[in-house]
């Protein structure tokens, strides 16, 4: 077997108030960059689909082999290369089963089980194991690999994750923003901590707000949902043998004492064409971001409902780095391809 998620520092320590407002302006459509022609050589060679998607009905759950086909470009001024990735949800084995999962907080995950927000309410949620079999081959230039003459370099990696917070995803964050704009109402600001000290008065204010806003308590547990997916996203990125190395590129992964604060900016949340992703009924949103950590940096989230197979990246089907700090003039973008789903 192959070894579980290695041990690393913590991990999106703090994901801070999700109004927050950002100077950015609305990032412009992606360019939806599709597989190049090494890229599509190794694919067919190898069987792996490069479109289309078979999705679960609402409210099926996860099946051993539902997989997913990923593609990571980065550019460089005027060269770009490109990764072709394969996440595969795997079968637990039997220690695997009675194992306490990877949150992806890191060592943080010792002192904090649990989303406080200050309006006085304690989210947490059932630790349940799933194991993600990921593997990522190239890089891959225009033509075919950066060096053509041999095979492509291909990592393989058994991660553990928790299944819940995959299966909860983002995309119900953005229903609620909908709902609330639709209801002229603005998002009430709150504070989402690991470990708090929330006075009386901010307590006070932001149950106000909350209140004003028609902000419930379930609101604010799948806003703790949305975090918690967040967070093992982000660890799935940056701790995963060969993702890591193509994050790498772009950022440093977070430290103990680097921490990492991802600022969402729900102030512009707006739906995309699912056709453009492949999955023409699907809600599809996007949603800009600011990375504060070692690295500094940018870009957009697209996420949707996280039907299996979509749950192997917590429905994250999307993600540009538009800038950043490390090193300035690079950019990544990832972008799911297929999906296909086990069998029963």
């Amino acid at each position: 077997m192959k070894p579980l998620m290695r041990p690393a520092l913590v991990l999106f320590a703090l994901v801070r108030s999700l109004a927050v407002v950002l100077a950015s302006e609305p990032p412009a459509k992606p360019n939806l960059i599709g597989p190049n022609p090494g890229v599509r050589s190794y694919a067919t060679a190898h069987a792996i689909p490069l479109a289309g998607f078979d999705l679960a009905p609402e409210g099926e759950t996860a099946r051993p082999n539902d997989r997913l086909t990923v593609l990571f470009t980065v550019q460089a001024g005027a060269m770009s290369r490109q990764w072709l990735g394969e996440f595969r949800a795997a079968a637990l084995t039997e220690r695997e089963a009675k194992s306490k999962p990877d949150t992806g907080l890191g060592l943080l995950s010792i002192f904090v089980s649990s989303l406080n927000t200050d309006t006085g309410h304690s989210f947490s949620f059932d630790q349940l194991p799933a194991v993600l079999e990921i593997r990522t081959c190239g890089p891959f230039d225009g033509g075919n690999s950066v060096n053509p003459t041999a095979e492509p370099a291909a990592i393989s990696a058994r991660v553990s994750a928790t299944r819940d917070y995959l299966a909860h995803g983002l995309a119900p964050m953005g229903e609620i923003e909908l709902r609330l704009r639709a209801a002229g109402k603005k998002n009430p600001g709150l504070s989402f901590m690991y470990r708090p000290k929330y006075s009386p008065e901010q307590m006070a204010a932001s149950t106000a707000r909350a209140l004003e806003a028609g902000f419930t308590e379930e609101d604010e547990r799948v806003y703790a949902e949305g975090i918690f997916a967040l967070v093992q996203f982000a660890s799935l990125a940056f701790r995963t043998a060969g993702v890591d190395t193509i994050m790498s590129e772009i950022a440093d992964s977070p430290t103990l004492f680097s921490g990492a604060f991802v600022n969402l900016d729900w102030s512009k949340l707006q739906l995309e064409e699912g056709d453009d992703w492949g999955m023409p009924t699907a809600r599809v949103f996007r949603l800009p971001y600011i990375l504060l950590s070692k690295t500094k940096a940018g870009g957009t989230f697209f996420i949707t409902a996280p039907r299996p197979p979509l749950q192997n990246t917590a429905g994250i089907i999307g993600l540009t780095v538009d800038w950043t700090s490390k090193p300035p003039g690079n950019r990544l973008i990832m972008r799911v391809l297929a999906g296909r789903r086990g069998e029963p």
